[in-house]
């Protein structure tokens, strides 16, 4: 396993949110994840942004214009 996708995944609650998305093959938005783990909205960003930096999920952000802000799921190549 290649050295940042390891520190990436060291992270307790990083695996937790990985691990979430790959049940939710629609994706999952930053407002959910936080309601689901109990976090606040910053704390899920910088996870989401490790997760990101390491090519392990994806963003997609709302072209709707729903409101319901960025959404991400496992990047293809996992």
């Amino acid at each position: 396993m290649d050295a940042k996708i390891q520190m990436a995944l060291s992270h307790p609650r990083r695996t937790e949110i990985f691990g979430h998305l790959t049940q939710r093959k629609d994706g999952t938005s930053e407002d959910e994840l936080a309601a689901h783990f109990g976090m606040g909205i910053r704390l899920v960003e910088y996870h989401l942004k490790v997760l990101h930096d390491t090519d392990l999920v994806t963003r997609l952000d709302d072209e709707q214009g729903s409101g319901t802000g960025r959404f991400y799921v496992v990047a293809s190549s996992c």
